[in-house]
């Protein structure tokens, strides 16, 4: 769950990034990706800080035996330090992948998982007496590494130069933007313009029919039918899941 939610932030920030590049806007890209890296990090935070106090908690989600959950409680703080930084680094892979550094992010990923981790994690854990914290070990220096890569690349950038660019692979210039802003608020503008004469016009047509007194209650009837659905199968689905996780906390195996 948590991957998902920092993908979905990555993907995020790539288009924000993205789209103030692409229109012109270097100084709204630039605070988009601050706020990414801001946001991201109290994230991290917060989960590393989640995880690292319900260390002895979560393991008992998973498995009964002592020795499991033993090892897992000493191993969960080391997932909390790995997380940190995987969330960080996510964020930053979002922000470069929408300033169009896609080439760099794929070469420090390379480098930083398969030739500093996989080593580094491997020789840990067989060959030393750390075993399954070596290999955390491993993945965290990864994540470091990676962090480290793209922050320097990210607070190095220079945001007016890349909106150029971005707008040169895109083949668009300032005017054609200009152009294209202004056609667009004209369109918006016209189109409130059209929908209130048409609602207008349907009102009154309705109120010379007599229909307004039975078609308000009947729409309002429906809309309230189907938030009542949805509510009542956000229920249904809480109460199973806290009903599996109660019986998983307390039935014991034979």
């Amino acid at each position: 769950m948590i991957t998902g939610v920092v993908f979905g932030m990555g993907i995020a920030a790539s288009m924000r990034v993205g789209i103030h590049l692409g229109a012109g806007n270097a100084e709204q890209a630039h605070v988009s990706a601050r706020v990414t890296i801001c946001f991201g990090s109290c994230f991290a935070v917060a989960i590393a800080v989640l995880l690292i106090s319900l260390k002895d908690a979560v393991p008992h989600f998973f498995s009964n035996d002592e020795a499991v959950v033993t090892l897992a409680s000493s191993i969960t703080p080391l997932l909390a330090i790995f997380k940190f930084f995987e969330i960080y680094q996510s964020m930053c892979a979002g922000i470069l992948r929408g300033i169009g550094f896609q080439a760099f992010g794929a070469v420090v990923n390379f480098i930083g998982n398969f030739l500093i981790a996989l080593p580094v994690a491997l020789s840990l854990m067989f060959a030393s007496s750390l075993s399954v914290a070596g290999a955390w070990w491993g993945t965290i220096i990864g994540a470091i590494v990676l962090s480290v890569a793209y922050s320097i690349r990210i607070f190095t950038v220079d945001w007016k130069l890349e909106s150029i660019k971005a707008r040169k692979r895109a083949g668009v210039e300032i005017e054609d933007i200009t152009c294209i802003v202004n056609d667009e608020a004209e369109n918006i503008h016209m189109g409130d313009r059209n929908r209130e004469i048409k609602d207008y016009r349907s009102f009154d047509t309705s109120a010379q029919s007599g229909e307004v007194s039975s078609n308000t209650p009947t729409s309002s009837a429906t809309n309230n039918l189907e938030v009542y659905s949805q509510v009542a199968i956000l229920v249904i689905v809480s109460l199973i899941f806290a009903g599996g996780l109660s019986i998983r906390l307390t039935v014991k195996p034979n």
